[in-house]
């Protein structure tokens, strides 16, 4: 006969963790099921949110206009792909910066919201990671402003104790006023 329950009653004492010990579950990155180093859970949550700083603040220094930061979050060997054409594709660091330049400087101004950001570790130190993006652009004359709805495919890796883009792509789903010569989210 087990003990009568009564509203408000404390519950039993639960085994509390001693200074120091942690609860740790291992598991392995999603892609290498041969992978010969075991990744910490905790270890791989913090990752998740460093990786979602990463996409949040290419989209703010995007909208500040910031193009040296906005490039300082790409690896050195990095592959930028903004729109179809070698003119929408940067290889490096230095010609990132230029692209960007470039980009910003056709806008007054910009906001870029990214959301439902999926994150899927290939490895230690890479992963690949798909963002939806929803953004809105001001032209300088009298031209109406751009909105595009599309994906961010990004593959990032972690550079200097930092995750870095080492591939970004942006994939467009639709545009409005915007045509740009922009690449499919449909596209393999």
């Amino acid at each position: 006969m087990g003990l009568p329950l009564r509203l408000g009653a404390p519950e039993p004492p639960r085994r509390r963790r001693l200074a120091g010990e942690r609860r740790r579950r291992r598991l392995r990155p999603t892609h290498d099921p041969n992978a010969s180093r075991e990744v910490d859970d905790m270890d791989r949550l913090e990752d998740r949110w460093e990786i979602a700083d990463l996409v949040s603040a290419y989209a703010e220094g995007v909208d500040d206009g910031r193009s040296a930061d906005v490039a300082a979050l790409f690896a050195e060997d990095c592959v930028f792909r903004a729109y179809r054409g070698e003119r929408g594709t940067a290889e490096g660091r230095p010609a990132v910066e230029a692209l960007l330049q470039k980009l910003l400087g056709t806008f007054e101004a910009t906001s870029h919201h990214v959301s439902n950001t999926r994150v899927t570790f290939s490895g230690e130190d890479r992963a690949d990671v798909v963002t939806a993006l929803h953004a809105w652009h001001r032209f300088p004359s009298e031209r109406p402003d751009g909105i595009l709805w599309g994906r961010y495919r990004d593959t990032v890796v972690r550079e200097g104790g930092a995750w870095r883009f080492a591939v970004r792509e942006l994939r467009v789903a639709g545009e409005q006023d915007f045509p740009f010569g922009w690449i499919s989210t449909r596209e393999p």
